[in-house]
């Protein structure tokens, strides 16, 4: 019953807000891809970096990937300040909302991991060492 509760659109807004809202989240949707890349080529190591770069390869892995879970986790971000990702496209897209439904579950299902990562290690960075590594440990 509980789970029952988490699914759908979480606040009511207006078709207005919601294209506002939108916007917002395609204009993520676009950094989160552009990080997505980043990431995809250092792992693949097909991005190189000059010989003079101040940093490593792995740690510019490492903080790219940091980046890319950090945006991604605000997609389903509850915050009030947050754009939460499924609100604006179940009011705009009706017609898929069993769709939209779907990856939403998916995507609450590590939104756990994904938001304690956040919070731990990419934009509310804490000072707490084992919260750091902790943060690490259950994304990987």
């Amino acid at each position: 019953m509980a789970q029952a509760l988490l699914i759908g659109q979480r606040a009511q807004i207006s078709r207005e807000e919601a294209i506002e809202r939108y916007i917002l989240l395609r204009l993520r949707v676009e950094d989160i891809r552009s990080l997505a890349y980043l990431v995809e080529g250092l792992y693949s190591k097909s991005i190189v970096l000059p010989a003079n770069a101040p940093f490593t390869h792995a740690d510019l892995k490492d903080t790219a990937r940091t980046a890319f879970f950090g945006w991604l986790a605000s997609l389903t971000d509850r915050d009030g300040r947050a754009v939460y990702a499924f609100d604006p496209l179940l009011v705009l897209f009706p017609d898929r909302r069993a769709r939209i439904i779907n990856v939403q579950v998916s995507c609450e299902a590590c939104h756990g991991v994904l938001q304690r990562f956040r919070s731990n290690v990419a934009f509310h960075s804490r000072a707490d060492l084992a919260a750091q590594i902790e943060a690490h440990k259950a994304l990987r």
